[in-house]
């Protein structure tokens, strides 16, 4: 099947409003080049197989939007104190956004104070872009302090692998086990559907076999039975600059 069989068209799983954030272009120098970054030796190699997780990870965040005080949940993934992930969609074009500690019922809310995303991406479509990432990276108002941090890729899956994904169940947030498509020369993964409106912004990850956690994609969009998910490969030249930023702002 062609990679335009698959990706389109899925409608997005969380809509946005009018109003800005301090939006700019994603932090690297220039555009992430579709569909492969070059590899590096930061980053073993993923195998076909994944360690699933038993227990959502403390780093998933809870992520708040408002426009006209209307407000969207999506969620997200802290990788460093002030730096965090979500699917570009879920803060573009609002007023204001926010993000909390989601395995803490009293953890405060903190500020998002500016985001990065894929100047490509059209702004305000309804559905999935084949062409650009839907993912953004928030450089938070105050760091949120945790023992440590996931990893995230810098380089695509080379085939069929098995990961986590993080979606909500009611009130709670839950894992789920994916097996995920390659990105067929795209900048997305497929799966099976999983995921339902507020799920996007979720990590998925891979999990070695020690249980460290590698974010491979966030939750961008979907249909009844097949999931798409943004490869965060594409940006991770970006991410290291917002972690650069994030002592300073």
């Amino acid at each position: 099947m062609s990679p335009r069989a698959l990706l389109a068209p899925f409608l997005l799983l969380a809509g946005c409003g009018p109003g800005p954030l301090r939006q700019h272009p994603v932090v690297a120098p220039s555009p992430p080049a579709l569909p492969t970054p070059s590899v590096t030796s930061r980053e073993p190699a993923l195998s076909s197989r994944s360690s699933i997780l038993s227990r959502t990870p403390p780093e998933t965040l809870h992520i708040e939007s408002y426009s006209n005080d209307v407000r969207a949940s999506c969620l997200g993934v802290l990788v460093a104190p002030r730096v965090a992930l979500t699917a570009s969609h879920c803060v573009e074009g609002r007023s204001s956004a926010r993000v909390r500690l989601a395995r803490s019922a009293h953890a405060g809310f903190v500020a998002v104070g500016r985001f990065w995303s894929d100047p490509r991406r059209p702004k305000g479509s309804p559905t999935v872009d084949r062409r650009s990432a839907d993912v953004s990276i928030l450089l938070l108002e105050r760091p949120i302090a945790l023992p440590s941090y996931p990893k995230f890729a810098r380089r695509p899956a080379p085939g069929y692998i098995a990961a986590t994904g993080i979606r909500r169940a009611g009130d709670q947030i839950e894992t789920a086990a994916l097996t995920l498509a390659p990105p067929l020369g795209a900048a997305y993964y497929v799966s099976q559907g999983f995921a339902k409106p507020g799920d996007s912004g979720g990590a998925v990850y891979f999990v070695g076999s020690t249980g460290d956690r590698m974010v491979i994609a966030v939750t961008a969009g979907g249909s009844e039975d097949r999931e798409l998910l943004t490869r965060v490969d594409l940006v991770s030249e970006a991410i290291d600059r917002a972690i650069e930023m994030g002592p300073t702002g």
